[in-house]
């Protein structure tokens, strides 16, 4: 008995130094698949960082071509392949990580920019000593080719100078957005009660030394009082790049016109554009009122439906002018006068007030739409009110949309 005993104690201790050698393995292993997922995590932590700040750079700086090898076509034929050095990373610690990005630019063989735009493909590998992670991400700049003009989003945008007398008030038709304001050359502000919801811009395009006064800058605190503060820290009042103002050629006009009248005096009443000329007047077809000549409304007018006034001559406005929203918010009327439009008396005038040369409000006057000039706008004889509102695509100028880029998007994504 005594000799097996020894035998069975002598194989439980090696059974025992077996299960806890594998429990030693077992407990190795785990502790290296472990570590292998916490640097493969940090790997991919720093290979989406890479990621993210080079679209960041994508979005900021869009003219990709521009950063391509020095004789790069653009666009480049379907399937060519060209690197973008300055979007790139190289060895970029990343707490415990680093990562590296390439960036290149591929052809797709369409024209931009309604056909589809040249392709940028991004590779960002995140690295730690004993792990990686890889992430491809493919992008391609999306255009809205039937695009308002910018100079549509602006309360007020003129080409000359632009001077805020009196009490002007100038807001949003709601509470969030902003009235922003523009001249292509300066800003005056001369009156203590000139309110403006919104920012303030212009662009010096006569490159004058000090284009804003001491006295413009000492009411800019209360004068320029954003809704949306989209500028931080800077100046409300600040420098911007020129906006293009169309210059309206009535004659472009004439021939798609619904209606051409000589000189016209409307003296109040409801009109309706569908009615006027049944199938016109929608937003698929808005009705269009040429005026070969002058146009005076004297009376509180109505319009229902879309349409716009082209006039040859000048435009004054007397009396009311009432029009309707679309769905979405936007005005379905205006008025674009190749010589000067001037509002006067206390009328609420609804609709986007366009002249080639300027427009005079005279009075106390509220407009719910917005200003453009392709001359100045003059208020020093009236306390206007400017309630921004935008005018709706449909009743905008035929013909005058742009393309505009909207932004980049992602069309094709992976990870390993």
């Amino acid at each position: 008995m005594g000799y097996t005993t020894a035998i069975i104690a002598v194989a439980a201790i090696l059974i025992g130094s077996l299960w806890a050698f594998g429990m030693q393995r077992d407990t190795n292993d785990a502790d290296d698949e472990l570590n292998q997922y916490h640097f493969k995590t940090i790997s991919r932590d720093a290979s989406l960082t890479g990621l993210n700040l080079t679209v960041r750079k994508l979005v900021e700086d869009t003219n990709w071509v521009a950063h391509a090898p020095v004789g790069t076509p653009d666009p480049l034929a379907l399937g060519d392949r060209v690197p973008l050095d300055f979007y790139g990373y190289n060895a970029t610690p990343h707490k415990a990580a680093s990562f590296d990005v390439n960036v290149w630019l591929e052809g797709n063989g369409k024209n931009p920019p309604c056909g589809r735009s040249d392709q940028v493909l991004v590779l960002s590998n995140g690295a730690t000593a004993p792990a990686g992670h890889a992430t491809y991400a493919r992008y391609e700049k999306e255009y809205d080719c039937d695009a308002l003009p910018p100079a549509t989003k602006k309360a007020i945008v003129v080409e000359e100078k632009l001077t805020l007398h009196g009490s002007i008030i100038i807001e949003p038709s709601d509470d969030l957005g902003n009235a922003d304001i523009h001249s292509n050359e300066t800003i005056a502000i001369t009156g203590k009660n000139v309110r403006v919801y919104g920012m303030a811009t212009y662009a010096n395009d006569s490159g004058v030394p000090k284009p804003i006064t001491k006295a413009t800058e000492n009411h800019i605190g209360t004068t320029i009082q954003p809704n949306a503060d989209v500028n931080g820290p800077e100046p409300n009042l600040h420098e911007h790049p020129h906006i293009d103002i169309p210059v309206l050629d009535p004659e472009l006009y004439r021939p798609g016109a619904t209606l051409i009248s000589g000189d016209t005096t409307l003296t109040g009443g409801v009109i309706d554009f569908e009615v006027l000329a049944p199938g016109y007047g929608t937003e698929e077809n808005p009705f269009v009122w040429f005026v070969d000549g002058d146009l005076d409304i004297t009376g509180n007018t109505q319009f229902i439906g879309y349409g716009l006034f082209v006039i040859v001559g000048e435009t004054t406005i007397s009396g009311d002018i009432q029009a309707d929203l679309s769905p979405e918010g936007t005005l379905n009327l205006g008025f674009y006068s190749a010589g000067a439009l001037t509002v006067s008396g206390n009328v609420d005038v609804m609709g986007l007030l366009y002249s080639n040369t300027d427009i005079l409000l005279n009075g106390n006057v509220t407009v719910t739409g917005g200003l453009m000039s392709a001359g100045g706008i003059n208020t020093q004889n009236g306390n206007p009110h400017i309630i921004y509102t935008q005018v709706s695509k449909s009743s905008w100028l035929p013909g005058a949309t742009v393309t505009l880029l909207e932004g980049i998007r992602m069309i094709a994504y992976s990870e390993w």
